[in-house]
């Protein structure tokens, strides 16, 4: 009996753990929606949380920035391509391409990138964009290219909960310290999860760990600063943010800001399952 009710327990957990994650897809799918409705200016302000987090240049408190910015005459397309949610069904992740049109009709994609985005359920059960950060790429998508979502495979220790422990800030600062000490890229890829996706800005996201290494060997320095992070209920899942600035071997500098998305891996550790990096304007 009690096997019985383990069994039944457990297979009511992966419903709800299914149930959450395609709810948070279609609510981005819903906000890409609105975007061609109303105005991405507009949908963007309802789909933030009240606390959410956008970067223009800057981090800043999305809908105070929306309310005080001109919408721009441009048309937002964009739809998830990964999408992950944490053991709790309270926290997730989505990314995918996304391409900025003229509003004038019959104009070509003018802006291409990637973007990745941690969505928070608020307590009324509605899912919240708690954080979004974008890279452009430069360049349209390949030919022939078409959205199709890769949900993450289902966890194996749902209905698990980790102990509160560290913040993320602090495992990210630990990271930094490392890093610092050593500037070795074998550590700096030695955080990635498996399945883990590198973004950097005019680049087309990595998934190979000799592509990052490759990357990462071409610095000649690189710090960063940890400015905040969260995690969610089930303490297996979250992000940190902060600035960071970088040299490269060739001479050229650039400082911006970096959102790492966070997941525990098999056996507890926290690992980083998305890194993005975009630099600020010059001058």
């Amino acid at each position: 009996m009690k096997q019985l009710f383990l069994i039944v327990l457990l297979l009511g957990q992966s419903d709800k753990w299914h149930n959450d994650l395609m709810e948070m897809v279609e609510t981005e799918r819903r906000f890409g929606r609105r975007c061609a409705e109303i105005g991405q200016h507009q949908a963007t302000y309802e789909a933030m949380a009240d606390n959410g987090i956008l970067f223009r240049e800057d981090p800043v408190n999305g809908k105070q920035n929306i309310s005080s910015t001109k919408a721009p005459p441009l048309i937002l397309k964009f739809d998830p391509e990964f999408a992950d949610m944490s053991l709790a069904g309270d926290m997730g992740f989505t990314s995918g391409p996304w391409e900025f049109q003229s509003a004038l009709p019959l104009k070509e994609p003018i802006q291409y990138g990637y973007y990745a985005t941690i969505w928070q359920k608020q307590a009324n059960g509605e899912f919240k964009v708690a954080i979004a950060h974008a890279i452009g790429i430069g360049k349209a998508m390949p030919n022939g290219y078409t959205y199709q979502l890769k949900p993450s495979d289902e966890p194996t220790d749902l209905g698990k909960v980790y102990p509160r422990g560290e913040r993320l800030l602090d495992v990210d600062n630990q990271f930094r310290s490392k890093w610092v000490a050593k500037n070795d890229p074998d550590l700096y890829v030695g955080y990635f999860s498996e399945g883990f996706i590198f973004y950097r800005h005019n680049s087309f996201p990595l998934r190979l760990r000799s592509d990052v290494l490759r990357d990462i060997s071409n610095l000649k320095r690189l710090d960063w600063k940890v400015i905040g992070s969260d995690q969610s209920k089930s303490n297996d899942f979250g992000y940190s943010y902060g600035s960071y600035s970088q040299e490269m071997k060739t001479g050229e500098s650039e400082n911006g800001y970096y959102i790492r998305y966070w997941k525990r891996n098999n056996i507890g550790e926290w690992r980083v399952f998305a890194d993005m990096f975009k630099p600020v304007s010059k001058g």
